[in-house]
């Protein structure tokens, strides 16, 4: 254990890597968890002709919907072939959701090899290599939910579960077959930002571990190959007073080498 910490503290560039990557795998998982990525604003009937609506704030993330219960919007998806968040959306979930759990598994690879005595530079290539495309689906996901807002303002939400706010009837839920909702930004989103920074800069950091390895395996293998050994000096293992110095042996007092 005590050498693990000792190799831990020595790989200074893998270490801040690894706990860059671990502040980002919080924040992704924080933000995922976090039902308040919008506020959607919707105009509901407040009576059962539909001739008079209300105007309601509802709060919702990017994987769970928080309006009296806490509800997971893509199993709501699968309930019909229409899905419950706009297309756009559907795809920031998947490379949200395939950035988060692939930066978990590269923080404890980070630590695995930061604790081992000696650099891997295939570890820290492939790692460089694998968190790459990770931050990659990480960034593209919260482009496409700020564009889902700024853009896709007119995008159909369907089977939106929503609170029934009828008076004089059961407190209960009812779904919204079709809606288009206008969205606002709300703080779980600028979280997931945070997780993404984190993300870019553990991987700048994981190239420059895996450059600065590379770099030093490259020095010493030039320096063993233009190295020339002194055979003049360097006794033949197993053979008494042997040198390998080729074209000179030893002689005796009064013999010529020729």
């Amino acid at each position: 254990m005590a050498d693990c910490l000792g190799n831990l503290l020595r790989a200074k560039i893998l270490a801040l890597t690894g706990i860059v990557y671990g502040l980002c795998s919080v924040a992704c998982v924080l933000s995922a968890l976090l039902p308040f990525w919008f506020v959607l604003k919707v105009n509901l009937p407040f009576t059962d002709d539909g001739t008079q609506t209300i105007t309601r704030s509802i709060n919702s993330g990017l994987f769970f919907f928080d309006e009296g219960r806490f509800l997971n919007m893509m199993m709501l998806g699968k309930v019909d072939n229409q899905g419950l968040v706009p297309p756009m959306l559907e795809i920031a979930q998947l490379l949200f959701l395939l950035g988060s759990l692939g930066m978990i598994v590269c923080c404890a690879s980070t630590f695995i090899l930061a604790c081992r005595k000696y650099a891997s530079t295939t570890g820290e290539l492939c790692l460089a290599v694998a968190t790459t495309p990770l931050t990659v689906c990480l960034v593209a996901s919260i482009i496409l939910v700020f564009l889902s807002v700024l853009a896709d303002t007119q995008a159909e939400w369907h089977g939106l579960p929503v609170p029934d706010y009828t008076p004089n009837r059961y407190a209960g839920f009812y779904k919204v077959l079709n809606i288009v909702p206008e969205i606002s930004l709300n703080y779980g989103t600028y979280v997931a930002c945070i997780g993404v920074v984190f993300s870019i800069v553990g991987t700048v950091f994981m190239w420059i571990q895996a450059c600065c390895t590379c770099q030093e395996f490259h020095d010493t293998r030039y320096h063993m190959l233009r190295e020339v050994p002194d055979l003049g000096s360097s006794p033949i293992p197993g053979k008494h007073q042997a040198f390998a110095n080729i074209g000179y042996t030893r002689t005796t007092p009064g013999e010529i080498n020729i």
